[in-house]
């Protein structure tokens, strides 16, 4: 075989579009925004290739931001969040290392925290993606 035709296998395989499911994966965050940060997790059912809100089984974020309604840190979780989504597209692909944000397609990804002060945090790409909350720093 091909080392090409065995690439596309492979990538086929990785991230068809339908998803490979395996066992819960574990996603470290940690992400530094401006002067803010963003660290938790976010857990998946295991799908490989792309994700919808469906995909998400769990996470919790601590949001440290001098302009973060309701104060900082602010830790936000899914069992008492107000939103989890994965919104158009192919926005959000995972493999088993990482989740990858498709910032080339009108989509966007967001977690959002419990009333009130319902702070969050997401990735989106712009004029799409217009949350009404308070930004991180």
């Amino acid at each position: 075989m091909r080392k090409s035709a065995l690439r596309f296998l492979v990538a086929l395989a990785l991230f068809g579009g339908a998803g490979i499911a395996n066992a819960s994966i574990i996603y470290d965050l940690n992400r530094t925004i401006g002067a803010g940060s963003a660290v938790g997790f976010i857990e998946t059912d295991g799908t490989l290739g792309f994700l919808s809100s469906a995909n998400i089984t769990n996470w919790e974020l601590t949001l440290t931001s001098a302009n973060l309604s309701g104060g900082s840190p602010r830790t936000i979780d899914f069992a008492t969040s107000i939103n989890t989504a994965v919104q158009g597209p192919g926005g959000l692909l995972a493999n088993p290392d990482a989740l990858v944000f498709n910032f080339s397609t009108p989509s966007n990804f967001f977690l959002q925290g419990a009333f009130p002060n319902a702070s969050f945090w997401g990735l989106g790409v712009a004029n799409i993606c217009n949350f009404g909350g308070p930004p991180l720093a």
